[in-house]
């Protein structure tokens, strides 16, 4: 008499496991897939909208929006590391209405003296001066633009020229 193979039990647990696994992704992804897709601008007000055909003319070149950004970001990091401020990295900028908002490193707060400040302040000026479309400028930190400097008031855009 021959015996009956029986399956283990492990395996036939491994795979209802699996099918309830694989209907749970099933329904999720047939989910996602129904729900409207959310315009990503909706939550900016209509002066703050993408402009995705925004250039502008610098040293007789176009340059988009993006590359703007990323001159100035080079230009005034390059700018403040000539001038002895190599701790003070500029991560970032931000280009809105004509005004440059840079996002700088922790070292801004490592505590200056006042005229450091001042020398500080007055190489971004030169630095974004260099560029017609920027007007004012203001510094921000952790997403959070600066009030002021150890010694030095900026909470307002300061002009560049």
């Amino acid at each position: 008499m021959k015996k009956k193979k029986h399956l283990p039990w492990s395996l036939f647990a491994t795979c209802a496991v699996a099918t309830a696994a694989f209907v749970g992704i099933a329904n999720y992804v047939q989910s996602v897939r129904t729900k409207p897709i959310e315009d990503p601008t909706s939550h900016l007000s209509q002066n703050q909208g993408i402009k995705k055909d925004l250039s502008v003319k610098v040293d007789d070149r176009k340059l988009s929006l993006t590359e703007l950004q990323s001159s100035i970001t080079k230009q005034v990091g390059k700018d403040l590391a000539d001038s002895g401020f190599s701790r003070i990295r500029i991560l970032g900028s931000e280009i809105s209405d004509h005004n440059a908002i840079l996002d700088v490193n922790s070292a801004i707060s490592s505590g200056f003296g006042s005229e450091e400040e001042a020398q500080f302040l007055e190489v971004i000026k030169k630095s974004l001066s260099k560029f017609s479309t920027v007007n004012t400028f203001q510094l921000r930190l952790d997403g959070k633009v600066l009030d002021a400097l150890s010694h030095v008031e900026i909470g307002e855009p300061n002009p560049v020229r």
